[in-house]
């Protein structure tokens, strides 16, 4: 079993270029390891204070079909000891039921939409780790070989390039966050996830979340989030360009995920970033639990 778990392992990896002291997985390779999570719901209504469900009601036939609504997020895949995971935002990862959906990319480019149960596998699809304290879920997959051959192949980054240390990142870095802000770049045909630039504009700082009243660490970027980033990953890429000159940084890493927007009455906003040994710490307890 371990032999097949080290060659499935294998094959979820991408080829990686080396570095000054690193490994780059550019930004066309990251993309392909970010995912879309959906959760389809019956939309509801307050009536006469009850609690109603909205559906339509066809006159030519009298067949009937229900308001839907969909609760959004981003996500990204990690392969660590030989141990498959799905990454989000807590707050993104509750809304998540057994009827939930990932959207991801195909070998062609295309999008490619899996139950979150076929990803899951033998684990439950609802049976989310959570981060005691930080805005972090991790969903231990456990997908059919069957899967894994026509779906997941170089789909997951490696745990190693999440940054281990507790600080913020560099102001000077170029950090780039990935998602599907108001779901754009999951359509029928072409999987697409938006990039977004931005730089450090704090170290570590103490906040309140904006999901549960808990007070964690964050650190904020120059620029807002935008809805259906929460919980898309924030890398350095580590290759920096300058006119026609092209070069590489120490190695690519994984900063932290998106938590959402900190925003005041005169318009300012910041994004929200949850560090990236938050991650790390639930991944590390969920492997060893």
């Amino acid at each position: 079993m371990r032999n097949i778990k080290n060659i499935i392992c294998a094959a979820l990896l991408f080829p990686i270029v080396a570095a000054q002291g690193g490994t780059i997985i550019d930004r066309e390779v990251t993309a392909q390891c970010v995912v879309r999570l959906v959760n389809p719901r019956i939309a509801k209504v307050q009536v006469d204070g009850k609690t109603a469900e909205v559906w339509f009601r066809f006159p030519d036939d009298g067949s009937e079909k229900p308001k839907m609504e969909y609760d959004v997020g981003s996500g990204f895949l990690v392969t660590d000891s030989n141990s498959q995971f799905l990454v989000t935002a807590s707050h993104v990862a509750k809304l998540m039921t057994t009827n939930s959906f990932v959207n991801l990319m195909g070998q062609k480019g295309e999008t490619v939409c899996l139950q979150l149960a076929q990803l899951a596998g033998k684990n439950s699809p609802t049976n989310w780790l959570h981060h005691n304290e930080a805005d972090v879920a991790v969903l231990e997959l456990s997908p059919s070989p069957e899967i894994v051959n026509k779906y997941l192949q170089q789909r997951f980054l490696p745990a190693e390039i999440i940054a281990a240390d507790r600080e913020a990142p560099s102001r000077n870095l170029s950090l780039t966050a990935f998602g599907f802000p108001l779901g754009i770049g999951s359509s029928e045909k072409k999987f697409s996830p938006l990039t977004k630039q931005s730089h450090c504009a704090s170290d570590l700082v103490m906040l309140k979340r904006a999901d549960a009243p808990i007070q964690t660490i964050f650190f904020l970027l120059e620029d807002p989030s935008i809805e259906g980033y929460s919980g898309g990953p924030v890398l350095d890429i580590s290759v920096y360009k300058l006119g026609a000159m092209q070069t590489t940084g120490s190695g690519t890493k994984l900063w932290g995920l998106v938590h959402g927007t900190s925003s005041d009455g005169t318009g300012g906003k910041l994004a929200l970033v949850v560090p990236s040994y938050f991650i790390l710490e639930t991944i590390q307890k969920a492997v060893t639990k």
